[in-house]
């Protein structure tokens, strides 16, 4: 078996794909949506507490020094925006969309009935440095959180400089995005097709290289 290091470098395409409140992916109008205004994510493992037990004998060497395995409740989340996407803000967050006299999105409330209501899936792209690949096509970085929720907005930062817009979110277990419905890697004749392997429901996070470039952005919510 061979091993393809890789050095991950820059941000391409997000995409954010609604997923029901049983771990399913929605398909229908308003489904996804793809965005290239964000800056950074960030990914921070959250685990449970270790237990640690020693017991000791009269000395002071420990007798029977043992702890638990560490175990991942999930996947904390957090992404910065610097731009204002009413609708990858409404995917991820559940917050209100505000339209104009021409039907079109151009905003966004947080209410109390539908704060924190998002449940989504993210996937992002980046770049590969310094790629030389056998086939001789472009590699990218492909990053997928199979279901994220309780994604709560702030803080947002308003100054005379850019704005900046963070939201942060946490993935829960039990999903079922299997291979995905998207085509986001290439088969063996170079086709794109959807992850080769189902997505273990427990799986939080999934990373690897594909030859399949990402979508494109787009304004606005997506059919799928």
């Amino acid at each position: 078996m061979t091993t393809v290091n890789h050095v991950p470098v820059g941000g391409r395409t997000v995409r954010v794909t609604r997923i029901t409140t049983y771990g399913q992916v929605v398909t229908g109008a308003c489904a996804y949506a793809t965005s290239n205004g964000w800056t950074q994510v960030q990914l921070t493992d959250n685990l449970a507490t270790k237990t640690t037990w020693d017991i000791r004998t009269g000395g002071p060497v420990a007798c029977l020094p043992a702890r638990t395995q560490p175990q991942l409740n999930n996947c904390d989340t957090v992404i910065d925006f610097v731009r204002v996407e009413p609708d990858i803000y409404h995917l991820i967050t559940g917050e209100t969309l505000i339209y104009d006299g021409s039907a079109a999105s151009v905003g966004y409330a947080g209410d109390t009935d539908t704060y924190a209501d998002g449940s989504f899936a993210l996937e992002l792209w980046t770049g590969i440095a310094g790629q030389c690949p056998a086939t001789g096509l472009p590699q990218y970085g492909y990053l997928l959180l199979p279901w994220l929720i309780n994604a709560v907005r702030g803080p947002v930062t308003h100054s005379a400089a850019t704005s900046t817009f963070r939201v942060s979110a946490s993935t829960t277990a039990g999903h079922l995005w299997g291979a995905g419905p998207y085509n986001v890697v290439a088969s063996s004749l170079g086709t794109p097709v959807p992850l080769l392997t189902p997505v273990p429901s427990k799986r939080h996070r999934h990373w690897q290289l594909t030859t399949v470039p990402p979508p494109a952005a787009a304004a606005g919510c997506q059919t799928l």
